[in-house]
């Protein structure tokens, strides 16, 4: 690898924060205002049904005779009273609010798939402020552009920037080919699900640009296997909608392609990382199983259980803390059989106080947990808000004596 420039603008924690920050306010934006736009809505579809009676008095037909008209275009001739009435009704109709969901869950995720473009242009910068003598021998700089910097670093930066807009540009498949076959980064196509992802940035695309209707663009370069239930109903012209469901799913796609894309670019690019790269991982995975993200939570887990770069922290507390939490998922989604080959593979009898009591918890074993809560407490200062907090003991917690118990060891020790 060439030798790094001394000082990166982009560092391993701007990049991680930037990402993370972006996410938690989509996720709080629509957490808060979610619950306004289905009041409107809710109330928006009883004052249409309203309607529909009103209008079936007027013309005095039942709602299978109307269809039944439309279906067959048939013209209905209305008297001059019948007139008056539909008018009225059209003028309350006019202060009827569209739905207001469905545009919180478009502009949400027009947001989210930007966010995710921000997240790879970081990535290039960081990759390029560290490796600059990497950067396309064929670049050149207007004589004009460079006359207006005032450094050979703001040259460079130009320079960079040009190369970064190229690439953000061209569609997805040609950044993972960047990605790939340029960074020489693992994309983790086993793991991760690019095909949703594209999809979600075509889909991103044809609202934007295209009024919501699907092109031939979108149909040339999606995978519509990925949607079964959509696909049936997915041609060109037809419009594309936002719901609840399809958002969830690419927001948390993004989130673990976001993870796992940092790691692998961290982890290849500098060894020095290493260490800030696990923190992260650690902390990811834990916020993760905190919000009982179970699926994404195992996915990252097989990420740490075939990733190269976490074999040389085999037997150290890091890759413990990961597989411990690898298994929490697994057993929250009530996979047994899987939860049990993990557990056979550790050696609790080199694991420190904590980690025995988490294989405890694991195992459901309670008189195991209780006899190792005191060794947790005094050796690894194990703390009340982490008997609270830990989803690790989710299911000790339901019992009522859980509390009192923790709070007994506590105060043992405290006398003592």
């Amino acid at each position: 690898m060439p030798k790094k420039v001394k000082d990166n603008i982009n560092t391993i924690d701007s990049v991680h924060s930037n990402f993370f920050r972006s996410l938690d306010s989509i996720s709080e934006f629509i957490k808060n205002i979610s619950p306004v736009t289905l009041e409107i809505d809710k109330l928006s579809k009883e004052q249409l049904n309203g309607l529909d009676k009103k209008i079936n008095n007027i013309l005095k037909m039942p709602d299978t005779e109307i269809k039944k008209t439309q279906k067959k275009k048939k013209t209905i001739k209305l008297t001059k009273e019948q007139t008056q009435k539909f008018y009225k009704i059209l003028k309350y109709a006019r202060k009827i609010k569209p739905p207001h969901s469905s545009i919180l869950f478009k502009s949400s995720f027009i947001m989210l798939i930007s966010y995710l473009d921000f997240l790879i242009s970081d990535l290039i910068h960081f990759y390029f402020k560290s490796y600059p003598r990497n950067l396309s021998n064929d670049l050149s700089i207007k004589l004009s552009d460079l006359l207006l910097c005032n450094s050979l670093d703001e040259a460079i930066k130009n320079i960079i920037n040009e190369e970064i807009e190229k690439i953000l540009f061209n569609n997805l498949n040609y950044q993972k080919k960047i990605f790939k076959e340029r960074f020489k980064v693992d994309l983790k196509e086993k793991i991760l699900n690019w095909n949703l992802i594209n999809e979600a940035i075509e889909r991103r695309n044809i609202i934007i640009h295209n009024d919501s209707k699907i092109n031939k663009r979108y149909l040339s370069n999606v995978n519509l296997d990925i949607l079964p239930l959509e696909k049936k109903n997915i041609k060109e012209g037809a419009r594309v909608t936002i719901g609840s469901k399809y958002f969830k799913n690419v927001y948390n796609e993004i989130t673990l392609s976001g993870i796992i894309l940092m790691q692998c670019c961290f982890r290849k690019w500098d060894k020095n990382l290493l260490d800030q790269a696990n923190i992260f991982l650690i902390n990811d995975m834990y916020n993760l199983l905190l919000k009982e993200e179970w699926s994404l939570a195992e996915r990252l887990g097989l990420f740490v259980k075939e990733n190269d770069c976490l074999k040389t922290i085999r037997n150290n507390a890091i890759y413990t803390v990961l597989i411990i939490n690898y298994c929490q998922a697994l057993k929250w989604q009530n996979k047994s059989d899987e939860l049990e080959k993990e557990l056979v593979n550790i050696d609790s009898s080199t694991l420190s106080p904590k980690f025995v009591l988490g294989i405890a918890a694991l195992k459901d074993n309670e008189e195991e947990f209780y006899k190792n809560v005191e060794n947790a407490i005094r050796v690894d200062k194990v703390t009340k808000n982490d008997f609270k907090e830990w989803p690790l003991f989710r299911n000790f917690r339901l019992n009522k004596n859980y509390t009192k118990k923790i709070n007994k060891v506590f105060n043992n020790i405290t006398n003592k």
